[in-house]
């Protein structure tokens, strides 16, 4: 039945991504070196590998061979679906309270400014995609891993949000990847934190080589304490992080915000977890998915395939001279 599923949820996948790839072969023109293209992707197909293109350029990472098939992909992705916006509102409030998003006008200001910065993950169901099941919040900053050098930029948490408006994600840039929030939706058991931090981590350009987490901790926690007493710092230690620093008072929110209620993870002080990239592109410590990587959602580099077929384009017939 795994293997049925599984071809289940591939031909969903290549049928989902038809109308893209019609497009890209539209626009080539119907050139005779279209036909070897064509022949290599059905060859990849049959032998299981599904590299999806888009015409948008978003990325994703499909993972269909986990015993729950699921897509992790950027809030980008999803900026016109608002029904997903809904949930992703209602549950990143009920969450952490002041440090989520108060409306829906605040969520597509995240959209906005730093869609391309927050991970979503979907599970499969029945070969199609279902609503999102958690989010990861991240920023770049340029820190070589290291909790002191990050928070003489970034001194509160609510530096790295600006107020709820997020308008300098844009701009990030750095070695080190920053794991803000991470929101599991509902039902836990399904592993949502774990696959989508996993997923998560190598979806990131090979420039980022440190990942810190900023991860809340009860009042009277530090760095000497066993990170196995606190569930959070727990789930980031056994994924594969160590501790690297401690910020009393990181997440407090800002004056607008003191009057919010609280969420479920209301914890002020901070311990920062790090995660160090391995030569081979690989993560320390983390079990690494078996993922279809579409491309690195910071790296707006197009891929391959698409920028192959746009070379084989129809040129333009050369002009003849008007006769005298």
């Amino acid at each position: 039945m795994g293997i049925i599923r599984e071809m289940s949820t591939r031909a969903a996948y290549l049928i989902d991504h038809s109308k893209d790839a019609v497009l890209y072969l539209r626009r080539a023109g119907g050139r005779p070196a279209l036909a070897a293209l064509v022949g290599a992707g059905s060859a990849a197909v049959a032998a299981g590998t599904v590299y999806a293109m888009r015409h948008s350029g978003r990325p994703y990472a499909d993972v269909l061979s986990d015993e729950q098939p699921y897509r992790v992909t950027t809030l980008e992705d999803l900026k016109d679906d608002e029904e997903a916006l809904g949930l992703i509102q209602r549950e990143l409030l009920s969450e952490w309270g002041a440090f989520g998003p108060g409306g829906m006008d605040e969520v597509r200001r995240l959209v906005r400014n730093a869609g391309r910065m927050v991970f979503a993950i979907r599970f499969y169901e029945d070969g199609n995609l279902g609503p999102p099941s958690g989010v990861l919040q991240t920023a770049l900053a340029d820190a070589g891993g290291e909790p002191e050098r990050l928070t003489s930029v970034y001194p509160t948490f609510d530096a790295f949000t600006a107020g709820g408006s997020w308008e300098s994600s844009a701009s990030m840039r750095g070695d080190t990847a920053v794991l803000l929030q991470i929101t599991a939706f509902g039902d836990r058991s399904r592993g949502v934190g774990s696959r989508l931090r996993d997923t998560a981590l190598h979806m990131l350009p090979a420039s980022v080589r440190f990942a810190l987490t900023t991860t809340p901790v009860p009042d009277g926690f530090t760095l000497d304490s066993d990170p196995e007493s606190s569930a959070a710092v727990r789930f980031h230690y056994r994924g594969g992080a160590r501790p690297a620093g401690y910020a009393p008072g990181f997440k407090i929110p800002a004056v607008e915000r003191a009057s919010w209620p609280g969420g479920r993870q209301s914890n002020r002080d901070v311990v920062f977890m790090r995660y160090r990239r391995l030569e081979n592109g690989d993560w320390e410590g983390v079990q690494k998915p078996d993922l279809r990587l579409r491309h690195s959602p910071i790296d707006l580099a197009l891929p391959p395939v698409p920028r192959a077929i746009r070379r084989l384009r129809p040129r333009a017939p050369a002009r003849q001279p008007i006769a005298a």
